[in-house]
C-alpha cells in the first residue's frame, strides 16, 4: 500500500494522502485536518 493515493474523509470533505513509507505506523485519521475555526 505504500506509494498509493487515498482518500480520506473528514466528515465533509474527502481528501487525497500519498502514502509514504513513514506513515506506516500510524493511523489514516493523523494525516486530515477535522476541525476548523469558528468564524463569529
Amino acid at each position: 500500500m505504500i506509494e498509493h493515493i487515498i482518500a480520506i474523509h473528514n466528515g465533509k470533505e474527502n481528501f487525497p494522502i500519498y502514502i509514504t513509507d513513514r506513515m506506516v505506523g500510524h493511523k489514516l485519521g493523523e494525516f486530515t485536518l477535522t476541525l476548523h475555526g469558528n468564524k463569529n
